[in-house]
């Protein structure tokens, strides 16, 4: 197909794509087709051309090529600014199955007569069908036979369930391994890291990478790769991080062939982050949030409404209920959580009814390794959809695989595990389970994930709004400086809300001022003692001492209307929508229709004024607006003249903060 070609296809495509139907080109080996999703949802464009099959998201875009086995030769992430291609060549894509015969290598990318299913649609996903043999560099194919089913969702995740087959009678070579190999120019990057900070069960480990090209900026992409059976082949399996951006997982080592008839099966699940594209999709974004724990008064444990009245003077806009919600609320999966019983049903609907009344939204506790409560219907009982949210904690499938190991199914709460050994890592069906999710609490309700000590990376956060991070000493010194904040924060693909908690060297002014100049939305959890300075308690009233660093922040967020906010200048975002004369002077850029809020913050040891500039061509804006200055400490505003694009901040001291209002004249 031509450039022409392409481009006039592309056009139609937009039209169709608005329609919401699919369009067939006229010739025989061309095919281009557009998913309808709900409002909102992302969506891919798929093109049919004669050796290959191309598909696009606004923050991935991959090709399956029949000359290259029918892998993926080329995946290209957004950054915000650029696309960054992940492999080095097209024969070292994804999946690269390899057998090794001796010392000669066996490659389905090999293979430049594989064949290629036509695209088919499922929902928004899209399905392709491979057949493949294992070929050498000189042609030689061995007997074995592979099928790839690609399954691609606008997400980002890609999920190959592969089979391979040897006739009855023939011997193979079943020295098997999939290598994830980045490439060169991306693991140059200034911003690139590769380690696995997950606790881990008997599974395989992930492959996690996060990457950023521009070293003023935190990791802007991230990627997770899961082999999901650690079974093997024959003989033994193992995995290996030797180098800098390179996986491999054996499926089968210490025999040296096997005998037909064999046939084996295994999934490889790829997750994309997408926080990259400028517009961030997240329904979370400039939320506060007050984090009911309550580990002080079990007997009257939910939040009386004067409670609730302090939390909405303080200018919350969220309250997290945590697991003592529930009459038995588990430990962790030992015993698992009841769902089906609240501790006071009255109690708990008074409290959610009155906080919504104050203009609060409410999210519930759950675990991502009890999937059986979502048949409890609690959300549906005492949530609104489209307005209150979940909070997942050990979510992922990392959580899955060592909650596995270590326990054993409850048959009366309807609990049933994937293995009995833990040696399954369950990333396609978790992913489906976080869209069963989605679909309750609705396309404006919100999903909340933390993974504490599974924090393998991206992958379980594709259909969240955010992710929360805090808890384990890994994170501790989470904000110690913009790319680590951003690694454990997983900025790479969506809003990150710490756990403050266990946070104590940035709960003030520091810590404060680094959330607003990145755009962190932290939990402020109340009601037990802290772990970390003796005799602090956190307290059930919002209007405490241990509160007030967060307010200077919150009084800035409460400038504006967040329902209606996108975020722009994010760190985890590699195009720049407000620049600075001085570096110690970061911040981000708030835009609700024909308003925006910009929030700086010295960042820096000395007190300092910076000029600040927007990009008005990439936020939308045009003309002359009217600036009001607003006061971190008060949250009165002043007016400072107009302005196009260019704002003077005052001489901020060090952790300092300010707000800027702009509006139409």
């Amino acid at each position: 197909m031509n450039t022409s070609v392409v481009l006039a296809y592309t056009f139609l495509l937009v039209l169709f794509f608005a329609a919401g139907v699919a369009a067939v080109s006229p010739g025989t080996d061309e095919l281009v087709m557009a998913r309808q999703g709900d409002p909102g949802e992302a969506m891919l464009i798929v093109e049919k051309m004669a050796t290959s099959i191309s598909v696009r998201s606004e923050h991935f875009r991959l090709s399956l090529d029949q000359r290259y086995g029918g892998t993926i030769s080329s995946f290209q992430l957004f950054d915000g600014s650029r696309w960054n291609e992940l492999f080095d060549s097209p024969e070292r894509g994804f999946p690269d199955l390899i057998f090794q015969n001796g010392e000669q290598e066996f490659r389905i990318s090999l293979d430049s007569k594989a064949t290629l299913s036509e695209p088919e649609t499922t929902g928004r996903d899209i399905h392709v069908t491979v057949d493949a043999v294992p070929r050498s560099p000189d042609g030689e194919m061995l007997p074995w036979r592979v099928r790839l089913n690609y399954t691609i969702c606008p997400e980002g995740a890609v999920f190959v369930d592969f089979v391979l087959t040897l006739p009855a009678g023939i011997s193979g070579p079943s020295d098997l391994s999939v290598r994830f190999d980045v490439g060169d120019a991306v693991r140059q990057f200034p911003r690139f890291r590769d380690d696995n900070l997950a606790k881990q069960g008997n599974s395989f480990p992930s492959a996690r990478v996060a990457f950023g090209a521009d070293s003023d900026h935190s990791f802007t992409n991230e990627v997770e790769v899961f082999v999901e059976h650690k079974r093997p082949l024959s003989g033994q399996s193992d995995f290996r991080h030797d180098s800098r951006g390179h996986f491999l997982w054996r499926l089968s080592k210490g025999a040296a062939s096997v005998e037909g008839p064999v046939e084996y099966a295994n999934t490889l699940s790829l997750g994309v982050g997408a926080a990259v594209d400028g517009f961030l999709k997240s329904n979370v974004i400039g939320q506060r949030v007050f984090h009911w724990v309550n580990w002080l008064d079990l007997e009257h444990w939910y939040p009386t409404n004067e409670q609730i009245d302090k939390m909405a003077e303080a200018g919350a806009t969220m309250l997290i209920l945590h697991m003592e919600w529930m009459r038995q609320r588990g430990s962790n999966g030992k015993p698992h959580a009841d769902y089906r019983d609240a501790r006071d049903p009255e109690a708990m609907r008074r409290a959610i009814a009155y906080a919504h009344e104050k203009g609060l939204k409410v999210g519930l506790y759950m675990r991502g390794i009890e999937p059986y409560a979502l048949d409890a219907d609690f959300f549906e009982q005492y949530c609104t959809r489209d307005r209150d949210g979940l909070y997942v904690d050990w979510h992922g499938p990392a959580a899955i695989s060592w909650h596995e190991t270590m326990n054993t199914p409850e048959d009366a709460l309807g609990d049933s595990h994937y293995t009995t050994d833990g040696s399954l890592a369950p990333a396609k069906a978790y992913f489906q389970f976080t869209r069963r999710l989605r679909e309750i609490v609705g396309p404006q309700g919100f999903l909340i994930g933390h993974q504490g000590s599974f924090n393998s990376g991206v992958f379980a956060n594709l259909c969240f709004d955010a992710y929360l991070p805090g808890e384990t000493g890994s994170d501790r010194r989470m904000f110690s400086d913009i790319a680590e904040a951003g690694y454990k924060g997983m900025t790479g693909d969506s809003v990150c809300m710490p756990w403050t908690l266990d946070l104590p060297a940035y709960r003030n002014a520091e810590g404060a001022a680094k959330m607003a100049a990145w755009g962190f939305y932290p939990h402020l959890v109340m009601g037990l003692p802290s772990e970390h300075e003796e005799g602090l308690v956190f307290n059930l009233e919002a209007d405490a001492p241990e509160y007030a660093f967060i307010r200077p922040y919150w009084r800035l967020l409460s400038s504006i209307d967040m329902e209606k906010a996108q975020v722009h200048n994010l760190p985890g975002v590699n195009r720049a929508a407000l620049s600075t004369s001085n570096p110690s002077v970061q911040g981000v850029v708030y835009k609700a229709e024909d308003m925006a809020l910009v929030i700086a913050a010295n960042l820096g040891a000395v007190p300092v004024a910076a000029t600040l500039e927007l990009d008005t061509d990439f936020l939308g804006m045009a003309g002359e607006y009217r600036v009001r200055r607003i006061n971190a400490s008060t949250g009165a505003a002043q007016s400072t003249g107009v302005t196009e694009r260019k704002i003077l901040t005052s001489v901020l001291a060090p952790w300092g903060l300010e707000g800027f209002l702009l509006s139409p004249p």
